[in-house]
Order: C-alpha cells, then structure tokens, then sequence
C-alpha cells in the first residue's frame, strides 16, 4: 500500500500495515508516487522490489534527483542503486529493463539502464526508450525475443512503437495506445488501453486478436501474471482473471515458418553469451557471420545447408570487447544484417 512518500506492508491480510520508512534509509530519498499519480514500483520474479525514488534538489533549482531502490528482503531493508532510474520495469528472468528520468525547471530528459544481474549492477543502453524525454513514462514491454514494445506519451497518444536494437530505432506498428503492457514468457504481448480493451499482439508487433470476452469493463490500467499461470487485468470496475493458456494457445506458431527471418538477438545488450534466431521455409545453404564495427569478420557461426525450421545458434563474446557488433544472414538470395550490443 502507497501512503505519503512511502510503502506500507501487511503480513496479517490488512489487519493492519507497517511503514517501510524508506525515505529515512534513503538518504532522503522519497517513494515517487506522487509524481503525477504514476506509482514506480514492481517485483521482479526473484521477489526483489524496485522502486523509483526521489529526492528534490536543494537552494533554487526546483527539479529533482531519481534513484532505483531496491528491497531483496520484503521490503525491510532498501539500497540505491543508480541513478536516473525507476519509472518502469520489464524483466527477464535476473535480467531487469527500467526507464530513467530526470527534471528540472529548465527540462528534462531520460536514459535506459539495464541491468543482467537482478539489480546488483546497471549499465546504461545509450539511447533512450522510445521518445520519452519527461516523466510519466509510457509503458512497455520487454518481449520474449528481445524486442521492445512499447508506447508514446499519454498527451500525444500517437500508438504502439517497436524496437528491435535496443531502442535505438523504433517503428509505429499500431494506432492503439496502450494503459498496460505485458509480455507473456513464451510469446506475444497483451496490450490493455483505456477505452477499447485488450489486444494481444507478437514479439514482432503484429496485431493478433482482441481478448475481450467476458470482459465488461474496457477501462484497463495494469497487467500482473502469478506462479500458477494466470493473467490479472486491472479494470476501473475490478481486477479481471484469465489462464494464461487460453491466450497462448492462439497464437501458436506453425510448424513449418512460411518465409526467411533473421529475429534480433537475446538478450541484446548481453555479457557474454547472446541466442541468434532465424527461420527457414525451405532447406537452404546458410551462412551466419559476426562482424565489428570495422567490417572485420569476428565469428562465422554457421556455414552449412540447413533444413526448413527454426534455428538458434549462441554467440559467446567473452574474447571481445565491450561495443557494437553486426550478424549477417545469408540464405539463398535472402540477405539480412543486425546490430548486437556486448557490454561488460
């Protein structure tokens, strides 16, 4: 529970509730809650509790200073862990995405930090998520491929983007603008909007179906996903239930993929080891090839006659350097070259 500039926790079904008091371990440090209603707190599946934190800055600048705080213990104890982060979470097994921000009277800005350690240690990706540049953020999604979707501002609503570098590029892909993102495990990303339900869309951004039967409140804020595999909607009317496998079974991919693909690599950043997928309709002469910055061939990863299907090959880094790399594709007439991120 949110109350002032701190959580409260009840281990006796509500009975009653405890304050955290993160400000005082924080340094001053205070629960971003009342940064324009948006509350930037999550849990990650190893149980650990991010939140986004503010301290406001001393003498006549009349911004403030973020910080990711983070809780490993049920909230008990809380550290600080970098800077200019906390406004919204995606993760990924121990890897975790969040969305920095900062503001002052003069303006504002915002950075990714990622971080492939459950919140030990950050590194930030140096473009930023999308166009955010202020707080709130817009939602998003971290997908099971390594692509990103997500949304535009809440005053500009202008859609759904995707990106499959890291954010260092995104597409329109959709006019929905998304309340609520959630990437289910396996595949595919529910998409919650304020006025016409929920949609659920591919890691690509293709548009699949709506899910809304039996949904009588179109109104959705939050998404949340349990142990036992079910999907929680958050409505303005009540919280919503579904299985988990009454949506995945829609989507279901064929057995054969119908055209050449090269997906974009995951994890991507990585450190070191990094999976490279790509499909195949027919059985064809494949060649998979890492290159530097400079052209200069670092790893060929494949070089023979694969069937139709698909494939996925690792890239083990730990020799190289920290930077860009490129991956080429070469099957048959079909050409195709992404960029992967090896930070360490």
């Amino acid at each position: 529970m949110v109350m002032a500039d701190s959580l409260y926790r009840s281990t006796d079904g509500g009975a009653s509730w405890d304050n955290l008091r993160m400000r005082e371990q924080l340094g001053g440090y205070m629960l971003a809650a009342y940064v324009k209603n948006i509350l930037f707190v999550a849990v990650g599946p190893s149980g650990s509790i991010f939140s986004g934190c503010l301290r406001p800055f001393s003498g006549d600048n009349k911004g403030s200073e973020m910080v990711i705080a983070i809780s490993t213990d049920n909230g008990v104890t809380w550290t600080k862990r970098g800077l200019d982060g906390g406004t919204a979470y995606s993760f990924r097994g121990n890897n975790v995405m969040t969305i920095g921000g900062w503001a002052t009277g003069e303006g504002g800005g915002s950075c990714t930090w990622l971080s492939l350690d459950d919140g030990l240690t950050w590194k930030v990706i140096p473009q930023p998520l999308l166009l955010s540049r202020c707080l709130p953020q817009p939602p998003f999604a971290w997908c099971s491929n390594g692509n990103i979707l997500g949304g535009d501002f809440p005053w500009a609503a202008r859609g759904l983007f995707l990106s499959t570098d890291s954010c260092a590029s995104t597409t329109q892909v959709s006019d929905i603008f998304p309340s609520a993102l959630l990437a289910l495990p396996h595949g595919g990303v529910l998409v919650g909007t304020d006025t016409t339900g929920i949609y659920f869309f591919s890691d690509n951004g293709d548009s699949i179906k709506t899910l809304n039967e039996d949904l009588t409140d179109l109104h959705l804020h939050a998404f949340a996903m349990d142990s036992s595999g079910n999907i929680y909607a958050g409505t303005n009317n009540g919280v919503w239930r579904r299985p988990l496998s009454s949506i995945v079974s829609v989507s279901q991919p064929p057995e054969f993929p119908t055209a050449f693909r090269l997906e974009q690599n995951y994890p991507n950043p990585f450190n070191p080891n990094t999976i490279i997928k790509f499909e195949l309709p027919k059985a064809s002469q494949v060649s998979l090839t890492v290159y530097d910055m400079l052209g200069r061939e670092v790893s060929v990863l494949v070089n023979e006659k694969r069937e139709a299907g698909v494939h996925e090959v690792k890239f083990e880094g730990s020799h190289l350097a920290s930077g860009v790399y490129f991956y080429r594709l070469q099957a048959g007439d079909y050409v195709a070259t992404k960029k992967l991120l090896l930070m360490k």
